[in-house]
């Protein structure tokens, strides 16, 4: 099981987000783990994408792993770069801003990384269902349907609860709930 996956949408090198690479590194991971999936024989249990919206708040106000502090003010969304992945050939581009790595904005809006992880087919469902706009209304889970480490969540239109890639996301600022692909979800 991979606790924890992804790649920011800020790039060092441009000065600027790029959500064309960030969407290609996401897509190139969520492959990897659908590839590699237990249900298809590989030795993946599945992977939780890090994070589903973007994180103002991430920036230290203090100094870390040789770069400056950011500020730290959740209102302001830093560019000043967190930390380096040691590998300089992980990632396009291997300077990490913290605050970068939703695939949504802190407001809730979709980048283009949201719609490629969306995209990929799942194991676990042979292929995803509609997207919320065509889904049919969720409806209350059976008794008991819903035990997914620790989750009470139901997704109808899943045909389930949030399993294996998926990951059941509680709402924001008044917004429905959903499975981290975008499938809408709710409480039995």
């Amino acid at each position: 099981f991979i606790s924890e996956y992804g790649a920011d949408s800020f790039s060092a090198a441009l000065n600027r987000e790029d959500q064309e690479t960030h969407a290609a590194e996401v897509g190139s991971m969520l492959r990897q783990l659908v590839s590699n999936a237990a249900v298809s024989g590989g030795a993946c249990l599945g992977g939780v994408y890090f994070a589903f919206a973007d994180e103002w708040w991430k920036c230290a106000a203090h100094s870390t792993n040789g770069f400056p502090a950011c500020g730290g003010d959740p209102s302001v969304h830093d560019t000043l770069p967190s930390w380096e992945h040691p590998d300089p050939n992980a990632y396009a581009d291997p300077v990490m801003h913290e605050e970068w790595w939703g695939l949504l904005t802190v407001g809730r809006e979709k980048k283009l990384a949201y719609d490629t992880f969306a995209s990929i087919e799942s194991p676990a469902t042979g292929g995803l269902s509609p997207s919320p706009s065509t889904a049919p209304p969720p409806s209350a889970a059976p008794p008991g349907a819903c035990s997914i480490a620790g989750s009470d969540r139901y997704a109808p239109n899943l045909g389930g609860c949030c399993a294996g890639l998926l990951v059941c996301v509680e709402s924001r600022q008044g917004l429905p709930d959903y499975c981290a692909i975008g499938h809408a979800c709710s409480s039995p």
